[in-house]
């Protein structure tokens, strides 16, 4: 007999993008099978949230997922390995780590079931996943994207690998991706291009899904005996897997569901088919390629997200220390902020941009955390907090953990008049129509843009028009520093640009704020299902600079967990990218726009507005209508492209599918309103760990903030303070179940010592696993390898 493949067989949806009619019609319909064909099995590959929100809005609907994961033991499985289904690379490492925790926790509360193996449909890989997972209790994975668009992972020729991240230390056994198996797309032929690795294509499935998703009807290499025969003279046990849309045609399960060479598999069992690890592999940073469609909604929820994530970083660290001192503590408010920030961070909601949805939760995590808030900040804010453990560069240098007054307006030492700003740090000639004609240090004379050229400046494609901005400057004096704005148009867009100086540090602050009128923004297109455009990022409307580096400088970001080089076009990053030559650096900081792209003409750029016809949907209301004024709406009719005979779909939208000029009634939408982007920007000398590139852009997202004197008072008395090395950063400080917790990274791959004391008095540090469980002895000082993510319990002498 051939050998066996197996076959791994995920549902793809949840309550976000697909809703309850939806889920409600998928599960008659798995039912149907389950009883019909006794081979089938099924994982619910759904975002956490769907649980909390059945039980809060359709406890039936709740009933009957549980009912059904009784009713057959071994053949329907929760597989939900986060709570929001993100694009991992995108959010940072706290939210890495709360996904997980998150996740884990609602299936036990809903099912009293988690899953052991981590797999996701949509792009949740980077190099720090290993260590993540494991510290989540999950013992195996999946490395497979089934759906390509938004990333690709390596591809080994293994059939089990010993995935272990940047640290080497914590290894997974995996399921890899084989060699070639992400080359495939029913669309155009590739994914990617095989010896740049970049998406030249729209890029939609590996090999295997194809088959398990639209196997016989639009699949074009046959059945699984084609992928098994292809991969099979390599791979000794081979599986196929699928986590994808719901639309499996039924001639697919009636063919496969007990023939012989094929065997269906789920969860732990999906290890155990791959068999024990034939090779070890330890990720590194550029291992994953990702991107994202940068500039879609005026990245708002990007940006919202980011600030969430900002907010609770603080909230959580100031509630911890309040709880230290005796106070009440804020575990619900914090929880369910959290849960809300998680969902927001939806791939779907990202990259379709489902603006109503991102409105409603973001409203409801503001909630929570204004009355976290209040209780810190009281009736009169008279201090401020520094929730960083070291003396800040900007912000008049307030001390590591500690609280000080509020500051006075200071004068600023900045001069400026119609062309010429001077600052401690910079000559600045000003361009009569807007942007920099030059930008020097003055402690080193050198120029950080290109000369005959304008940086700081607003470019782009609108309405299939290349255009720049043109407009006039006026600047103030702000405490500490000098604001020079220039207003104006760039095409039919009016915008305004407000760069901020200051007096005590080098980075300069950027706000842009553009109106937009539906107009089309970035590559323009006629095909309202376009996959192309949302990705071609130097074609829409984005901020230029022209770094004075040569055009072989090195690409450098940070990710979750790490940071490296790449000579990537994107240089997608997670808080900052940058430029250098290895003697000078140029780098930029964000506030949700995790990319900067290096243009032909020598630009580095960063997207601040797409607006186009997009291969999904999602930003869509009724022509003419505002955004704002879109009404609720069950998503999944509106964004997969499916068949007529796609089983979860009803007539009505079948007819839909036919009729494709009714389609474009409800698909052209375009930005509308007004859109604020955040930005900055550092010349740097060395390396980016000489420049501490991410203590910079920490200090950049997370700004002291302001505390009562009560609260002041309370963080005095309590005196936490964490001595951390350069290379050794906290990703959170939290209280739970009457404990307070730290969690701890490294970032340059070198070893890391810690230490806590309160009150002046030294704290040990007890490790303990993501679910506060100890994985070891308590410790006087807390030593980090290199790239290690650690959690420890504080503990009083």
């Amino acid at each position: 007999m051939d050998k066996v493949c197996y076959i791994a067989n995920y549902e793809h949806l949840g309550k976000v993008c697909w809703g309850n009619a939806t889920m409600r019609k998928l599960f008659d319909a798995e039912e149907e099978r389950l009883n019909k064909y006794s081979g089938v099995k099924y994982g619910w590959d759904n975002e956490a949230y769907t649980y909390d929100n059945f039980a809060e809005e359709d406890p039936e609907l709740l009933q009957r997922m549980q009912e059904m994961a009784k009713a057959y033991p071994g053949r329907i499985q929760v597989g939900a390995v986060s709570y929001g289904q993100p694009l991992s690379f995108y959010i940072n490492g706290e939210s890495n780590v709360r996904q997980l925790v998150q996740g884990v926790r609602t299936c036990l509360e809903y099912f009293g079931y988690r899953p052991y193996v981590y797999n996701m449909s949509e792009h949740g890989m980077h190099a720090q996943i290993p260590q993540l997972i494991a510290q989540a209790g999950f013992t195996g994975a999946v490395m497979r994207t089934s759906f390509c668009m938004y990333g690709l992972n390596p591809e080994y020729p293994a059939s089990c690998i010993d995935w272990r991240g940047l640290d080497g230390t914590m290894g997974v056994h995996t399921v890899p991706c084989y060699p070639g198996e992400q080359c495939h797309c029913a669309v155009n032929g590739y994914t990617h291009d095989r010896r740049t690795r970049e998406f030249p294509f729209f890029g939609a499935n590996t090999m295997d899904n194809k088959i398990l998703l639209d196997y016989s009807v639009d699949s074009p290499w046959g059945g699984l005996e084609e992928f098994r025969d292809r991969f099979g003279g390599r791979i000794k046990n081979v599986i196929a897997y699928r986590a994808d849309d719901p639309r499996q045609p039924e001639g697919f399960v009636a063919e496969y569901h007990n023939k012989p060479g094929f065997e269906w598999v789920l969860d732990e069992d999906i290890l155990k088919a791959a068999g024990e690890p034939e090779m070890e592999v330890v990720s590194k940073v550029n291992d994953f390629h990702v991107r994202m469609p940068w500039g879609l909604c005026g990245n708002w929820i990007w940006e919202k997200c980011r600030l969430q994530e900002s907010r609770l970083y603080a909230a959580d660290m100031v509630d911890a220390v309040r709880a230290m001192a005796g106070e009440k503590a804020h575990p619900d408010e914090l929880r369910d902020a959290w849960k809300m920030l998680l969902i927001c961070q939806h791939h779907d909601v990202q990259i379709c941009g489902i603006e109503n949805d991102a409105r409603k939760f973001f409203a409801r995590g503001d909630k929570d955390l204004e009355v976290v808030e209040a209780d810190m900040v009281g009736d009169a804010p008279e201090y401020r907090f520094n929730p960083l453990p070291w003396k800040r560069q900007d912000e008049n240098g307030e001390g590591a953990l500690s609280v000080v007054t509020m500051p006075r307006t200071r004068i600023t030492d900045c001069t400026c008049d119609d062309e010429t700003l001077e600052t401690p740090w910079y000559i600045v000639q000003l361009n009569p129509d807007g942007g920099f004609d030059s930008v020097v240090e003055k402690e080193t004379g050198r120029s950080l843009f290109r000369k005959g050229r304008r940086s700081g400046v607003l470019a782009g494609v609108i309405d299939g028009v290349n255009c720049i901005e043109e407009g006039v400057w006026n600047h103030e004096a702000v405490s500490g520093g000098m604001a020079v704005t220039d207003a104006g148009w760039i095409g039919s867009i009016p915008y305004s640009v407000r760069w901020t100086f200051y007096d005590k540090h080098p980075r300069v602050d950027c706000t842009i704020s553009i109106e937009a009128s539906r107009e089309f923004i970035g590559r323009k297109t006629n095909d309202y299902r376009d996959a192309m455009s949302a990705f071609i990022h130097d074609e829409k409307l984005r901020m230029k600079f022209y770094p004075d580096l040569p055009d072989s400088a090195m690409g450098w970001r940070d990710q979750p967990y790490g940071a490296a080089a790449t000579n990537r076009q994107s240089i997608e990053c997670n808080h900052w990218a940058s430029v250098s030559d290895g003697e000078n650096g140029f780098a930029i900081f964000n506030k949700g726009i995790q990319c900067a792209a290096r243009e032909y003409d020598g630009a580095l750029s960063v997207p601040v507005a797409y607006s186009m016809y997009y291969v999904w949907s999602g930003t869509i209301t009724s022509e003419g209508v505002p955004n704002d004024a879109a009404e609720p709406y069950e998503t999944a009719e509106l964004f997969r492209p499916a068949r007529v005979d796609d089983y979860y779909l009803d007539e009505e939208f079948a007819k839909l599918q036919r009729d494709e000029p009714a389609r474009s009634v409800i698909t052209k939408h375009f930005m509308n309103g007004e859109y604020i982007t955040h930005l900055a920007f550092m010349p740097y000398t060395g390396t980016w760990e000489d420049a501490q590139l991410h203590r910079r852009a920490l200090e950049y997202n997370n700004p002291c903030v302001p505390v009562s004197a009560e609260t002041a008072r309370l963080m005095r008395e309590t005196a936490l303070r964490v001595s951390v090395p350069e290379n050794v950063f906290i990703s959170s400080v939290y209280h739970a179940d009457g404990e307070t917790y730290i969690r701890l990274y490294e970032m340059e791959g070198k070893d890391g010592v810690v230490s806590v004391t309160m009150q002046g008095e030294d704290v040990k540090l007890m490790p303990v696993d993501f679910f506060e469980n100890p994985v070891g002895e308590a410790v006087e000082e807390a030593a980090l390898k290199a790239h290690e993510v650690r959690t420890y319990r504080l503990v009083k002498a």
